[in-house]
């Protein structure tokens, strides 16, 4: 999973290919296993290169969805692994990634070491860099019945026609956000019963509570930080939203972090009550007749 996007981001990108050995036409870039140096494929020089491997995993406390590691060896006689590493940190690091069938992930730079490899005689050889990142999934939730997640979806489009709201919007297979189109993501953090609320349940309809969580990604702080306030300070004057069916979504409170990390937490809290209708239980009663007797 993402092997293929991750490999069409650096593999097309003009810069990495001048820094790179040629495999077969192409940039040296491989998935875990790389040809031996008498392959055929190789264009005369076997370094610099490139190879990569992705280890996804669940995670329910949303710390990361994975890893992804890459790995630059270098000789000393060819280009060395600094430019190549700073380069591909800034294809990565903030790239959405989408595969075929919708899954959406995002790598996040973690670290980068240095390493060497000696020869025969201790001198050292093979010159590299081992980078990591985090990756974080962005899935498509599926509710179903009462959705706020579809809805805070439609209005923060309908704010913001420019950016590229998940799941909303076709993601290309791989997407930076930028200032002028950035992305937004909303996700469940909890949906229970509606204490405050209790009071107006009735035979018909039950009150629920929903936490959602806002992700802004954006490469400017401050482009975060005003699509952040515009949100919250539309959605608080409108303090009330309508489904499809017209039925009441209640702004109850926001509460917004601009410090916090766009991928792993989000930056906006919204709790929200919304009035679900209860399933009629029992038999309804039908062919009623009724007959009145005299006196009666």
């Amino acid at each position: 999973m993402l092997e293929k996007e991750i490999y069409t981001c650096l593999h097309e990108d003009e810069e990495i290919q001048t820094l790179l050995a040629s495999y077969e036409g192409g940039s040296a870039i491989f998935h875990q296993m790389v040809p031996a140096d008498t392959d055929a494929g190789w264009d005369g020089v076997q370094y610099p290169r490139i190879t990569y491997d992705v280890d996804t995993q669940s995670n329910p406390e949303r710390k990361n969805a994975g890893t992804l590691l890459v790995s630059i060896a270098c000789k000393i006689d060819s280009t060395q692994p600094e430019p190549i590493a700073k380069r591909v940190q800034a294809l990565l690091d903030g790239t959405l990634f989408t595969t075929d069938d919708g899954y959406t992930a995002a790598a996040s730079w973690s670290r980068t070491d240095s390493f060497t490899q000696a020869n025969t005689n201790a001198i050292p050889q093979i010159y590299g860099a081992d980078m990591e990142f985090e990756l974080h999934d962005f899935p498509s939730p599926v509710l179903i019945g009462m959705d706020p997640l579809a809805l805070m979806n439609s209005y923060v489009k309908r704010l913001y026609p420019q950016a590229m709201v998940l799941h909303v919007d076709t993601l290309p297979s791989v997407f930076k956000p930028t200032n002028d189109e950035p992305a937004i993501y909303w996700r469940v953090r909890s949906i229970g019963s509606d204490q405050q609320m209790i009071r107006y349940d009735t035979n018909m309809v039950t009150w629920m509570r929903a936490s959602l969580q806002c992700h802004v990604l954006a490469p400017s702080t401050q482009t975060r930080t005003n699509l952040i306030k515009g949100i919250a300070e539309s959605l608080y004057e409108t303090r009330e939203i309508a489904f499809p069916d017209q039925s009441p979504f209640l702004v109850r409170s926001l509460s917004g972090n601009t410090g916090a990390s766009p991928l792993r937490v989000g930056q906006l809290t919204l709790e929200g009550s919304y009035g679900v209708l209860r399933k009629l239980e029992g038999t309804p009663i039908r062919n009623i007749s009724m007959r009145q007797e005299n006196g009666i």
